[in-house]
């Protein structure tokens, strides 16, 4: 059948570390395990392709129950 794969070359992101914006401070300090709900969120965004073009996926999580919020 000559099927052929071709992948894409993936994007590499290269910060910018000569700015002069401020840095925010690390509130969380790698403590992932919360004493009550609703104190620490993770969140997280991804772009996908669809037939219709792209579409944003955007989730949040309650660190302390581990559940997407809805």
């Amino acid at each position: 059948l000559h099927l052929v794969c071709s992948q894409r070359r993936s994007y590499k992101c290269i910060p910018n570390s000569h700015h002069t914006n401020a840095i925010s401070p690390n509130l969380l300090d790698q403590k992932f395990n919360p004493s009550k709900a609703i104190q620490v969120w993770n969140t997280d965004i991804t772009y996908l392709q669809t037939r219709k073009g792209w579409v944003c996926l955007a989730v949040v999580m309650d660190l302390y129950s581990r559940k997407i919020d809805d």
